[in-house]
């Protein structure tokens, strides 16, 4: 039997975590410098080969104690020397000075980074990957997704699927959520903004492309046949009623047969 399984499962439960390597790389920069007579009397090529190794393990930026960032009200914050924070939300951030990460929940995020200096700011979302070096934007996440909104510079933004967005000064980009159940509640979100029915229609079609369990795609259906008889469509909202009675028979029954009885 090949023993690569357990060797992949000992390396993943033996992986030092992103906070370990931090500490340890801040535990060598803080240690007490001395002398090391290699440097003095070694052969050249050795010593060479050893004072590469201190240069890069003193280059690296200052590492960054995880820090919640947690605030109902707007608060501004100087995460770095070149990177101003100013948010409302619920999020993380951890990196170093050099390459901030921030792990972004939900709210409104607006960063700054000095252009020209090599920071490689990165903030995560459910949806999105957003990666910087020398801009002015914002992200937002909600019900709706995370949208990202660009007033000076250049962004790349990853969707969580594979698509890519390519952001300049003014431009806007947006990610949808990636799960039936977090399309659902897009669409209701729309709805209760009182979006345009052609992104209601949208999400709720997207959500059902989807795996989901049976309650919660019944629920895709009735919300996509309510809404399609709120906007005067009657007979395609009981075409959808129809539909789903054949395939959704234990939820939302009795609402789908009413509807598909309707006049």
């Amino acid at each position: 039997m090949s023993a690569l399984p357990e060797l992949r499962r000992f390396r993943d439960e033996t992986a030092p975590s992103e906070f370990a390597v931090a500490r340890l790389r801040r535990r060598v920069r803080m240690a007490p410098r001395r002398r090391n007579p290699l440097l003095l009397v070694g052969s050249g090529a050795f010593a060479g080969a050893l004072a590469a190794c201190l240069v890069v393990l003193l280059l690296p930026g200052e590492d960054l104690e995880p820090q919640p960032l947690s605030t109902a009200a707007t608060t501004e914050l100087k995460a770095t020397q070149h990177v101003q924070l100013e948010y409302a939300g619920r999020g993380e951030l951890v990196g170093d000075a050099d390459s901030p990460r921030i792990q972004w929940e939900s709210g409104r995020l607006r960063a700054s980074v000095t252009p020209n200096r090599g920071i490689d700011l990165r903030v995560s979302t459910p949806e999105a990957e957003v990666r910087v070096v020398g801009t002015v934007f914002t992200v937002e996440r909600d019900l709706l997704g995370t949208r990202v909104q660009v007033e000076r510079g250049k962004v790349a933004v990853t969707c969580d699927g594979g698509q890519e967005l390519l952001l300049v000064g003014g431009d806007e980009g947006e990610c949808l959520p990636r799960s039936a159940a977090g399309l659902l509640a897009r669409a209701r979100a729309l709805q209760s903004e009182g979006g345009d029915d052609v992104r209601v229609l949208a999400s709720l079609d997207a959500g059902l492309d989807r795996q989901a369990t049976d309650a919660v795609r019944a629920e895709l259906r009735w919300v996509r046949a309510e809404h399609l008889a709120s906007m005067g469509l009657d007979e395609d909202a009981r075409s959808a009623a129809r539909a789903a009675l054949r395939s959704e028979p234990l939820h939302r029954r009795a609402d789908f047969a009413a509807l598909a009885r309707s006049r």
